[in-house]
């Protein structure tokens, strides 16, 4: 008598994709509730200490209190992305995507350039169609006002941490692990609708989800997040230093050289990617 054992699947168990989800509601809920905290904090100090002569939304927009609530944003995004990513079974490295890219330096700044000008195209679109975004107005103004030590806090926050710590999580933490189970074309869309909601600002929201495909796009198809942190990085410091300028008439000279790197931009992208590369990273 023969007995006949079945042979084990060689299809590997699909990922579960709730977890990114929960970290997502976490996070969002953890930055919601720190807000509610801090204005009602500055409801408290302007009544106790200011008999309510002072706007609460002026408080809101002083500069030590913005940025210094941008900083700690980006820290809960950031450690709500660890965290989670410690949990899993793949090697923190791995399951972030942090691994090295198949573009070279000079082609991620090329890459860069592409990615700010698509973000700065949507601005000037919604300029030419008579909408704006609010946030993004208050934030230039604060930027401008700015004494120099806060300054370079917005500077800390917005340039630097922003790039790192939203990549990590939307792109390194989400993307790569709806990219295992939905494949890049669902994952990259999905990770932008979340990465625009977290902006709540429609205007701005529209522009960040665009800019998340492209952030998207440039991370699975290199195999790394670090391109898309330098592209992030790039994209944030432009807007920031041109908070000053009030013409969006600068932005439009500048929109078909910022054409220019992004049609080079994906070019080296899609001929930079070694085979394999371009397959979901877990």
């Amino acid at each position: 008598m023969t007995i006949e054992y079945a042979s084990p699947s060689l299809t590997p168990p699909r990922p579960r994709v709730w977890p990114v989800f929960v970290t997502f509601v976490a996070m969002f809920c953890s930055v919601m509730a720190a807000a509610v905290v801090l204005g009602v904090a500055l409801e408290v100090l302007r009544n106790t200490y200011f008999s309510g002569s002072i706007d609460l939304q002026a408080m809101i927009a002083w500069p030590p209190v913005f940025f210094g609530f941008a900083v700690f944003t980006q820290v809960v995004v950031c450690a709500a992305a660890v965290t989670a990513a410690l949990i899993s079974p793949q090697p923190l490295r791995e399951r972030l995507a942090l691994g090295r890219s198949t573009l070279t330096p000079i082609a991620q700044l090329v890459v860069a350039a592409g990615a700010t000008g698509l973000s700065t195209g949507i601005g000037v679109l919604t300029f030419l169609l008579g909408v704006q975004s609010a946030s993004t107005q208050d934030l230039n103004q604060i930027i401008v006002q700015a004494p120099p030590v806060w300054w370079g806090l917005g500077f800390l926050a917005v340039v630097i941490m922003a790039p790192v710590c939203e990549e990590i999580f939307f792109r390194g933490y989400m993307q790569s692990r709806l990219s295992a189970r939905l494949g890049p074309v669902w994952a990259i869309l999905i990770t932008s609708v979340f990465f625009g909601f977290m902006h709540l600002d429609l205007v701005h929201s529209v522009q960040t989800f665009f800019l998340g495909i492209v952030l998207g796009y440039i991370a699975w198809r290199s195999g790394s997040i670090v391109p898309a942190i330098v592209a992030h990085f790039v994209n944030n410091l432009f807007a920031y230093l041109a908070a000053p300028v009030e013409s969006w008439w600068f932005y439009v000279a500048l929109v078909p050289f910022f054409v220019c790197g992004l049609v080079g931009g994906a070019y080296l992208v899609v001929r930079s990617a070694k085979p394999g590369v371009g397959e979901p990273v877990g």
